[in-house]
């Protein structure tokens, strides 16, 4: 039973926290992002429906006009986004939200729907993996029924809070997940990838200090993976981009604490001048001193990245020239 003292220290508590993260959120800039990304802008979402929130998966269409998100409580959503001339984000239209059903047509019980991942494979099945119950399902549109992935031993014992919270696809239809806190023995984080039916662990990401993968995409032949850290000033979020046919690992961006919120999803695509975008989504987690937003930024070619981290950091990736 909660008292009332303890209630009123929550709510004291929460204040001070949200008074924080305004503070932090209203410098003009992120205080230690990594050059060179650049920041675009972002889009605070609003909507009254009581499913709104929770976003944890994004999948942006290709021309940026759309989006597919889906909720760590189970449920997908369709928005219309607007533009200015220039690209930025100014306001998300024509919601419309529906229940993820489970393989028996129903809508997933509690016990299994936390959704946290989203992939859209070539042929145009849409994959998630979920982190309560850690599994990847498909199917065949948003709203139908899924067949689920086989998976691996491993899968069985990651935590509850911390499995199957990425995931990606690359041009051939392989299948990435990563676990947001399943390390190795020796810390390092385990990046599976499904290929002739069967899961293996392609390569480890080592510990980031306190960041966790929470996103991935892949986008002609880079894999980039979206990681996130917490701390009493607020959420702290570092992209880093890996090519999977080896070659100079790169750490895009690295923002202060309360710069963002808690970005979760991750979309990379090219806007309509070609260049590469990447836009991310927070978990608002349904709490009302947080906020849903997109946040983008325009990320440089592969390549072009200064201050890129040693080959060493990804052990098993194929190394390039």
């Amino acid at each position: 039973m909660i008292t009332r003292a303890a209630a009123r220290l929550a709510q004291i508590l929460a204040l001070t926290l949200t008074l924080a993260l305004a503070a932090l959120a209203s410098l003009p800039q992120p205080a230690r992002a990594d050059p060179p990304a650049q920041l675009i802008g972002s889009l605070t979402l609003t909507h009254p429906g009581k499913w709104f929130g929770g976003f944890s998966g994004l999948a942006m269409a290709p021309d940026g006009g759309s989006a597919l998100l889906i909720t760590d409580r189970g449920r997908s959503a369709r928005v219309r986004l607007e533009r200015q001339a220039d690209g930025r984000l100014i306001g998300a239209q024509g919601w419309k939200s529906a229940r993820l059903l489970g393989t028996d047509g129903a809508a997933l019980p509690r016990e299994r729907t936390d959704s946290e991942g989203l992939a859209l494979l070539p042929d145009g099945r849409i994959c998630i993996s979920f982190e309560n119950i850690a599994r990847v399902e498909c199917r065949d549109r948003i709203d139908g029924v899924p067949t689920i992935v086989p998976g691996v031993r491993e899968f069985e014992g990651m935590p509850v809070n911390g499995s199957l919270e990425a995931l990606a696809v690359d041009e051939q239809g392989a299948l990435y997940t990563i676990p947001e806190n399943a390390p190795a023995r020796d810390g390092r984080i385990p990046v599976y990838r499904r290929q002739d039916d069967s899961w293996s662990v392609a390569f480890h990401l080592p510990a980031q200090g306190g960041f966790r993968p929470v996103g991935a995409d892949i986008l002609e032949g880079q894999l980039y993976v979206l990681l996130r850290s917490f701390g009493p000033l607020g959420f702290q979020s570092r992209l880093m981009r890996l090519p999977l046919a080896g070659g100079v690992v790169e750490r895009l961006m690295q923002t202060g604490p309360g710069v963002h919120d808690n970005l979760e999803g991750l979309s990379v695509w090219r806007d309509g001048d070609g260049a590469l975008v990447a836009s991310m989504i927070a978990d608002d987690n349904q709490n009302w001193f947080q906020r849903s937003e997109i946040v983008e930024y325009r990320v440089p070619e592969p390549g072009r990245v200064e201050g890129a981290l040693p080959p060493s950091f990804c052990e098993g990736l194929p190394r390039g020239t």
